[in-house]
């Protein structure tokens, strides 16, 4: 319902990224904005004015039926992440986006200060990974005649369809 965009949208935004991080998948895969609706309603429950105040007179609301589920289930759909974690994840997922947090009130958030801590710095991969010193046996060129898909002469084969090879690979 909101006519500027604003932060609030990318807290909403990073909580549903962070849900997608937890469970390795998309957290509301909905096909079209009526089933989104509604995935979203089974996981935080139904909006309501009490918990965001003006919920009812939002310009589109009166074009949906909306079903009665009263409840949010995020313990049911993370139930091995933290009480931290929840709470972050409902803080990022609250429906009124004046309640939402900020993004510096979430990098505060009881949850990034949790165990397991993150690695230090010095022992992350580096990028781009380190490479062994000398030509490996995959990055010496190799004449275009022994390539594979090469014919004797150098040209590209065919494939079986009367293409050439280029075309299965774009």
């Amino acid at each position: 319902g909101a006519k500027t965009y604003s932060s609030a949208i990318d807290i909403w935004a990073c909580g549903a990224v962070l849900g997608e991080l937890l469970v390795h998948a998309p957290l509301l895969p909905g096909r079209t904005e009526q089933e989104q609706l509604s995935l979203t309603f089974d996981l935080l429950g139904c909006p309501n004015d009490a918990i965001w105040p003006g919920y009812s007179s939002l310009p589109s609301i009166s074009l949906y039926k909306l079903p009665h589920r009263p409840y949010n289930t995020l313990s049911d759909k993370f139930p091995n992440l933290s009480a931290e974690g929840r709470d972050l994840l409902n803080a990022l997922l609250t429906y009124d986006p004046d309640k939402r947090p900020t993004a510096r009130a979430v990098l505060s958030n009881a949850y990034f200060r949790q165990r397991p801590t993150p690695k230090q710095q010095e022992l992350m991969p580096s990028f781009p990974a380190q490479t062994v010193k000398g030509p490996s046996a995959s990055s010496r060129k190799r004449p275009r005649s022994q390539e594979q898909g090469a014919a004797a002469d150098g040209a590209p084969r065919p494939d079986k369809k009367g293409g050439d090879r280029f075309g299965l690979v774009f």
